[in-house]
């Protein structure tokens, strides 16, 4: 067999895989098809933990959990039982009717009915708010809205408060009642 019949197939194959490629360039600016995830995972009933670099900062059991898509944060809905952790040991106990959770800093913002036990077994001490967030890498718990707190036998009404969880320390606002 010639070399004519083997240069002209494959001179065919070059100017069709050119034609292709121009083709795919000109039509580059089409739509664009998104192979990103865009569902929503959803999990009722479990438990879920966020850790410090070899202790727990906290766990939660939940009702209901749903994770964003990317991943980054996952919002529990129905927290009967949780802990916040210091030193290794359950330090405060929480309850709340949703958390949402950043996953990757291991913060987390409760809302709805927030209720937060201190288990020091110095105080009987517990937390009601709206609204709570907590800071894990200086163990910082913010009650931004008004709070309710009951310690030793006494009760008052703050309009915020601020609990350093690692100290001991408070800061409260301003007092709306006691009771």
């Amino acid at each position: 067999m010639s070399r004519a019949p083997w240069r002209r197939i494959i001179a065919i194959a070059v100017a069709a895989f050119a034609a292709w490629v121009a083709w795919g360039i000109w039509h580059a600016d089409g739509p664009v098809l998104n192979v990103g995830t865009t569902t929503v995972s959803q999990l009722d009933r479990g438990h879920a933990e966020g850790r410090r670099i070899n202790a727990r900062a906290w766990s939660l059991d939940y009702g209901k959990i749903i994770e964003a898509p990317d991943g980054t944060t996952a919002t529990l809905y129905d927290v009967r039982h949780g802990e916040i952790f210091r030193n290794g040991k359950p330090y405060v106990s929480v309850r709340a009717d949703s958390i949402v959770v950043n996953t990757l800093s291991n913060d987390f913002s409760a809302s709805g009915h927030v209720v937060l036990t201190e288990n020091d077994g110095k105080h009987q001490r517990q937390f009601r708010s709206e609204r709570a967030l907590y800071s894990g890498v200086p163990q910082v718990l913010t009650l931004p809205s008004p709070v309710h707190i009951e310690s030793d036998g006494m009760t008052a009404s703050f309009d915020h408060a601020v609990v350093n969880l690692k100290t001991g320390s408070m800061q409260l606002g301003r007092i709306d009642a006691i009771g």
